[in-house]
């Protein structure tokens, strides 16, 4: 199975690009897209992506989204939930800056002064 080359970073946009963008996505879907199939109509206050950049979205419009506060936070966890898998591939290979015991407590190192 070959592996797929590294892909260059998407620019994420920012500023104002990026409130010119939030307020025309609210134009045109001012309420929720999760609530709504549902028969709820929630205000929409946040724009997400449908595929996030780290899992090869893109930053045009047609990857955008209005979500709620409660969808995105639900939207938030699921992709979490997906990238539990990578960052644990990931975290082998970091050194930790301030060591830990099991509990999570700043345990000092010894034997390197």
């Amino acid at each position: 199975m070959a592996i797929a080359p590294p892909r260059p970073p998407v620019t994420r946009i920012r500023g104002r690009e990026l409130q010119r963008r939030r307020e025309a996505l609210f134009a045109r879907s001012p309420w929720c897209v999760k609530c709504l199939p549902r028969g709820i109509t929630t205000r929409a206050t946040i724009r997400a992506r449908v595929v996030p950049l780290e899992e090869g979205g893109t930053e045009d419009e047609a990857n955008e989204q209005a979500l709620c506060l409660d969808c995105f936070e639900a939207k938030k966890e699921t992709e979490a939930q997906r990238g539990l898998p990578r960052s644990k591939l990931t975290n082998r290979f970091k050194k930790r800056a301030t060591p830990r015991d099991e509990a999570g407590h700043f345990s000092p190192r010894r034997g390197r002064f």
